[in-house]
C-alpha cells in the first residue's frame, strides 16, 4: 500500500478537520439605531496535517465567513485539544473587531 506522499504530489499537503463553533453573547446596533442584544457565532477550524514537515500536528484558528482570523490568535498543539484549548486563551476577550480585521460586514 502506498503512503500519503506517494499519493499527493510533490509539494501538496492532506490535512483533515475538525469543525467547532464559538457563541459569543454581545450587542449589536440594529437597523433603528438601537442597541439590541446578539449572540456571535465564530466557526473554528482545527487541522492536523496528515503529510509533510508537519505530520501529526494541529492547529486551530477563528474562521468567519471567508475570513480567517488574525495569525496572532491560532493555537498549535501535538493534539487536536491543545490546539484547540491554546487558541480559545488566545481569543478569550479579543473582540471580534480584533479578530476579524478585514471583516466588511459588521452589521
Amino acid at each position: 500500500m502506498k503512503n500519503l506522499d506517494e499519493l499527493l504530489a510533490e509539494g501538496e499537503v492532506l490535512r483533515s478537520m475538525a469543525l467547532y463553533q464559538l457563541l459569543r453573547p454581545g450587542s449589536r446596533v440594529d437597523s433603528e439605531g438601537d442597541i439590541a442584544p446578539y449572540t456571535g457565532q465564530i466557526e473554528i477550524r482545527v487541522f492536523k496535517y496528515l503529510n509533510g514537515a508537519r505530520t501529526g500536528e494541529f492547529m486551530a484558528q477563528p474562521y468567519l465567513g471567508m475570513t480567517y482570523s488574525a495569525a496572532d490568535l491560532i493555537g498549535r498543539g501535538d493534539t487536536e485539544q491543545e490546539a484547540l484549548y491554546a487558541m480559545l486563551d488566545n481569543i478569550k476577550g479579543v473582540p471580534h473587531e480584533r479578530m476579524f480585521p478585514d471583516d466588511e460586514d459588521d452589521e
